[in-house]
């Protein structure tokens, strides 16, 4: 059996694992690296990029907003604030662009949450102001 790895990403909404991993490609700020089952424990910060994982004779591709990288015992622990898996290259970009949207809606909420609370807080310091 060929000696393999185990990926285990971690972002703020999940864990995933991957098994059977043979080698990892990242970047960080000394350039890019790669690791293999065998390889010395490694502690980095990774760039917001792209990790190619080859794993059982395939390729998968995980974009990351980038974070830290911890390799040890075997396991690499890539931790980041958002991460997205794929196994084509090409399906990346619809994937991180619904990240987006989806972020991008959830800051206007708590914007007009703020809005509305603030317009409230107002309103009710001025009727304090008025029973005096």
């Amino acid at each position: 059996m060929k000696p393999s790895l185990t990926l285990r990403c971690l972002d703020d909404r999940r864990v995933l694992a991957i098994e059977n991993v043979t080698a990892l490609t990242a970047s960080d700020a000394s350039g890019q690296f790669g690791i293999l089952p065998g390889h010395v424990p490694l502690l980095t910060l990774l760039l917001p990029g792209m990790v190619t994982i080859q794993c059982d004779g395939t390729q998968q591709f995980l974009a990351t907003a980038g974070g830290s990288l911890i390799f040890r015992d075997g396991v690499i622990n890539i931790i980041s604030t958002r991460f997205v898996l794929a196994q084509d290259i090409h399906a990346l970009m619809p994937a991180l662009q619904a990240i987006k949207a989806e972020e991008s809606a959830v800051r206007q909420g708590e914007h007009q949450c703020h809005v509305d609370l603030t317009r409230t807080l107002a309103k009710r310091m001025k009727e304090w102001q008025e029973l005096k």
